[in-house]
């Protein structure tokens, strides 16, 4: 290699370095910005009693996030937002699931199944009659139903309109009984 080929070989690998560098650090600042958000969602979304006290607290741990991870030189403050985090990441852990909320008059039921052997008893099963959306009439049944006389399970995506929003359906339809269908939300 030349002294000139040595030369202009020499900016390029620099301007690599630089743009490896720079990208390395905006995937780090990313990287934290992403555990901030989720660590002030997750207080504000956490079963603390007080509405208001869960947004002070989410706002004030943000607020410390980005204090301690890019504002401050001290030290040890990305060491305290580890350890904060890693609190509120074993707090959330240990917080059971509730269905205990004011929900829709439609949605209020959780349906359960019993299974005995080839028998299922499905119990709060929706079976409403819909004017508009909200207008109905309630009604929850109880089914059973065998698994022997399962003849097929059809899948639906159901969109209500554009969007990343909509239900995933699976039909089980029976040779001896009315199909039964379950939904769950699909987010994309």
């Amino acid at each position: 290699m030349t002294s000139e080929e040595a030369a202009s070989a020499m900016p390029a690998r620099s301007r690599l370095w630089r743009f490896a560098v720079v990208f390395i650090r905006t995937l780090r600042r990313f990287g934290e910005a992403m555990l901030i958000a989720w660590a002030a969602l997750a207080v504000y979304y956490s079963n603390l009693p007080l509405a208001w006290l869960r947004a002070i607290l989410a706002v004030g741990l943000a607020g410390f996030g980005i204090w301690a991870l890019w504002l401050t030189r001290r030290r040890l403050m990305p060491l305290a937002f580890a350890v904060v985090f890693i609190g509120i990441v074993v707090w959330w852990s240990f917080i059971l699931p509730s269905h205990d909320r004011p929900w829709r008059k439609d949605v209020a039921v959780m349906p359960t199944a019993r299974i005995d052997g080839d028998r299922v008893r499905l119990s709060g099963v929706r079976n409403f009659s819909y004017r508009t959306r909200d207008d109905f009439d309630v009604r929850y049944e109880e089914r059973e139903v065998s698994l022997s006389h399962l003849q097929s399970i059809d899948f639906f995506i159901s969109y209500w309109m554009p969007g990343p929003i909509g239900h995933t359906f699976l039909s089980f339809n029976f040779d001896n009984a009315a199909p039964v269908s379950i939904s769950i939300a699909l987010f994309q």
